[in-house]
């Protein structure tokens, strides 16, 4: 899976390469322009890829991620498209000239606003799943915030200098901070909801679950970057290099990077149950049906039988037929909380049970 991961990574950076040398010498007046459009060429591969991830990891899922996994698809659609803002302004421009290039801007800059919402549902349909309650999950509150941002990008960029030059299109441009004000208090609220979900999944949905964080916390630093470059860095020497070199967008390509690695993983552990060897113990096969959870604190109750036997125990003690028969009971009971109530991934009894050690299983048959 490292190996896809940075066989698609290659794959963006030739690609985006291979855009900058094809629009430089003729369609763009600086090398400026040309490493803008190939870095957002390159950070429309990469959502692709990411979005491809989380698409074709949903068969593994149950049907309430899929609806969490459903909005996440459509706010990656939404970043994607988004990255070909400047060759679809220079179609539109192209074809209808007398259209204001500001509203042509405007109109690029929807997908952001529109998919960040659909990214903080898809955090927060996911939490729902796992019981993770208040904080952030409450509309109202993450509305106030983007709300607040959104003014607070408006008025900054009212109030810029450059803004104010523009005379009678100064509210329609600070409209458009306001935008990406307003997608960065929503990218934020995502951020503590999911936050807040790492706290609570299992162990093997860790990782996953860190880079869909990460995703989140740089989106939201890309939008409020993008808000104070834009505004305050006309007057900075510093900032219009770091902008006319496209280096305000880095932002954006690590958060593909990161919604990129983070579908790879959900993906992978949806697919694998993993195996149990054949001479393992019943406290293995125990604590690997408990390993398969997405809600630890749920099963909780469920392995106070496993505590009380192994806090008696060595590493290498073996086992009376009271505590196998025990263990057996636990490893039951978590089987049946799997198939019937794990709330992400689809279980069944019958590929459970074939990664199990065959002695164990005809135990099962019996018990």
């Amino acid at each position: 899976m490292k190996k896809q991961f940075a066989a698609y990574l290659i794959i963006s950076l030739v690609l985006s390469i291979a855009c900058l040398i094809w629009r430089a010498p003729k369609d763009t007046p600086t090398w400026a322009l040309a490493i803008t459009d190939a870095s957002m060429f390159s950070i429309f591969v990469v959502h692709s890829g990411a979005l491809w991830y989380f698409l074709t990891a949903l068969k593994n899922f149950q049907r309430g991620l899929k609806v969490a996994y459903g909005f996440l698809s459509v706010g990656l659609v939404l970043f994607g498209l988004s990255q070909l803002q400047l060759p679809v302004t220079y179609a539109l421009l192209h074809v209808f000239p007398a259209i204001n290039p500001i509203l042509a801007q405007f109109l690029l800059i929807a997908p952001w606003t529109v998919g960040s919402v659909m990214l903080y549902f898809a955090v927060r349909k996911f939490a729902g799943l796992l019981k993770v309650d208040g904080g952030w999950r409450n509309l109202w509150l993450a509305l106030g915030l983007a709300i607040v941002m959104g003014t607070a990008a408006y008025v900054g960029g009212y109030m810029a200098p450059t803004t104010a030059s523009v005379g009678s299109d100064r509210a329609l441009i600070s409209l458009l901070f306001g935008m990406l004000g307003w997608s960065g208090g929503f990218t934020l609220a995502g951020v503590l909801v999911a936050a807040n979900i790492r706290k609570v999944i299992g162990a093997s949905y860790q990782p996953a679950t860190t880079w869909l964080v990460f995703a989140l916390g740089v989106a939201s630093f890309a939008f409020v970057s993008l808000v104070v470059v834009q505004t305050v860095g006309p007057n900075i020497p510093i900032l219009i290099w770091y902008n006319t070199h496209a280096l305000v967008l880095t932002p954006f390509f690590v958060t593909s990077i990161c919604f990129l690695r983070s579908g790879q993983l959900y993906k992978t552990v949806g697919s694998q149950y993993g195996t149990v060897p054949e001479d393992a113990r019943p406290l293995d096969i125990v604590l690997y049906a408990a390993a398969l959870v997405s809600t630890p604190k749920e099963i909780d109750p469920l392995l106070d039988p496993v505590r009380m036997i192994t806090v008696r125990k060595g590493p290498d003690s073996s086992f009376s037929e009271t505590e196998v028969s025990k263990l057996t009971e636990t490893y039951l009971k978590l089987e049946t909380y799997l198939v019937k109530k794990e709330p992400l991934r689809k279980f069944a009894r019958e590929e459970l049970r074939a990664r199990l050690p065959r002695q164990f299983v005809q135990k099962l048959g019996s018990a």
